[in-house]
């Protein structure tokens, strides 16, 4: 019997990641969050001196300045996440990606302090702080279908 009803291959819309296309769009996310951060540091810098302002002229200045660096941060953030990425802290650093390992979803984890490319995961239900050694000996294990 023929049907005109198309299933759905995934229950979800978002990217999945093998190590490698994750490695690939690491740089460009690192200077994303880099980017984040510092503009959220600068903003919480800016709304101290904001309190700090006396005159109304020092006050809509930086009050601009805010605005600013806050529209930099969703900027940024929007970035990050339009790439397929998430960001699980800005301080420190620390961003994941949705993959597929051994036919489960799992996350690629990287942290400002790791090296240049990923080398660890992690299950869905594990925290960030029990995340696996990447293991790539075996590359099909990341492969995704269609």
């Amino acid at each position: 019997m023929e049907t005109d009803l198309e299933i759905p291959l995934a229950v979800s819309d978002r990217r999945l990641f093998t190590p490698a296309e994750a490695n690939q769009i690491l740089p460009t996310l690192r200077a994303l969050l880099e980017t984040l951060t510092e503009s959220l540091q600068r903003a919480a810098v800016m709304s101290v001196l904001l309190d700090e302002a006396q005159d109304t002229a020092s006050r809509l200045g930086a009050m601009e300045d805010l605005e600013e660096l806050q529209q930099a941060a969703r900027q940024a953030m929007a970035d990050i996440e339009e790439l397929g990425a998430e960001v699980r802290s800005v301080t420190p650093g620390i961003l994941e990606f949705p993959a597929f390992h051994n036919g489960q979803s799992v996350m690629l984890s990287w942290h400002e302090s790791d090296p240049a490319q990923l080398k660890f995961w992690r299950p869905l239900h594990a925290k960030f702080e029990h995340r696996l050694r990447l293991d790539l000996t075996t590359p099909a294990a990341w492969e995704y279908c269609c």
